[in-house]
């Protein structure tokens, strides 16, 4: 966090993107994978996507009550947390763990006039996901969308689509992908 503030002063906004997505090398289908794969794939999640995110949800959270100012932590979350998802349950249960952290830490920030949102885009047209977007499987993947629009995201944390940042940092801890943004 101080070199976060030594490189952009004081931290307005945390926008937190977790970076263990599921993949084939994390899949862990019930009845299919040993128990020993079934713990590893939940710890691993579980240190990246939900302990390395709250820890600099409280860095953040704990920096705007010190320096008495108001600002904002985005949580991406997934609809995994409120559909179920059979073959990487450790996903969806921490994802729907990040929203309720989310909500607890809003509750308590309220009166330090910041706020905690969680936000669920659906799923998201990246790099990482094209194979899957050109396969059968990819027309289904963008349904459940509002509007039935596939999201999409910038390619570099930097770049501007649709709006201008006004200071970034990439910060990467406990694999946690993270876009610290500098108030105006």
């Amino acid at each position: 966090m101080a070199s976060a503030v030594a490189q952009i002063g004081a931290v307005g906004v945390l926008v937190c993107n977790t970076a263990v997505p599921p993949s084939a090398a994390n899949r862990h289908l019930t009845g299919t994978v040993s128990h020993r794969d079934w713990t590893q794939a939940f710890r691993r999640m579980l240190s990246v996507n939900l302990l390395g995110v709250t820890n600099l949800m409280w860095a953040v959270a704990n920096h705007l009550i010190e320096q008495h100012v108001p600002g904002a932590i985005v949580n991406n979350g997934s609809r995994g947390a409120f559909r179920g998802e059979p073959k990487y349950p450790a996903h969806a249960a921490i994802k729907a763990g990040l929203h309720a952290q989310g909500q607890s830490l809003a509750v308590a920030l309220a009166r330090h006039r910041a706020s905690v949102t969680s936000i669920t885009p659906g799923f998201v047209a990246t790099r990482r996901q094209l194979a899957k977007l050109a396969r059968d499987e990819g027309v289904s993947l963008g349904a459940p969308n509002p509007f039935d629009r596939m999201g999409s995201r910038p390619l570099s944390p930097g770049s501007r689509q649709g709006r201008s940042w006004i200071s970034t940092v990439c910060v990467t801890t406990v694999g946690a992908e993270v876009l610290i943004m500098k108030s105006a």
